[in-house]
Parts: structure tokens; sequence; C-alpha cells
């Protein structure tokens, strides 16, 4: 039921990661997605001293949170409507 209402959470959620999809799964805008998916901004995110995406990364408090980076993009649909008859009409 949750899923068959493309305006309400989860499913209003688009989120863009060059591709892939993923969900929020916090009121605050925690997003999770699959590793191949992130593996961008886990790379972006790692050094020469702390190799996330050998040794894998948590943040345990928010303020250890790591950016997604600026190629990392959020939509969120606003609204879903049916246009089948405005573009049956145009044919």
């Amino acid at each position: 039921e949750k899923l068959a209402d493309l305006s309400k959470h989860p499913m209003s959620a688009i989120v863009s990661l060059g591709g892939c999809s993923a969900s929020f799964v916090s009121p605050d805008g925690l997003v999770v997605t699959n590793h191949h998916c992130a593996y961008g901004a886990i790379q972006r995110n790692s050094t020469a001293e702390k190799n996330y995406i050998v040794d894998g990364f948590l943040a345990k408090t928010r303020a250890e949170e790591l950016p997604g980076g600026p190629n990392t993009l959020v939509y969120v649909t606003e609204k879903v409507e049916n246009v089948t008859s405005g573009v049956l009409n145009g044919l």
C-alpha cells in the first residue's frame, strides 16, 4: 500500500546518484543506496590514511557525516499527474 502512492513517502523521493536509485531512511534526509552507487563519494572522501573503499565508513553522529560531493543530487517528487489524455489528443 505504501508503494502504491507516488506522492507519499517512501515513493515521493527520487534520488539521483549518477543513474542509481536510493531511498530516504530518516525524516532528516538520510539517504541509503548501494555501495557501487556511492563509489565516487566514498573515493572522494578517502585519503591515503583513511581508505573508505577498503575499510568502510560509519558516521556515528551527524557531525561525522561526510558530503556526497557536488554532483550528488536529490530530487523530491512534488506532483504526479496522469497526462495520457493530453498526449493522446496531441497525436
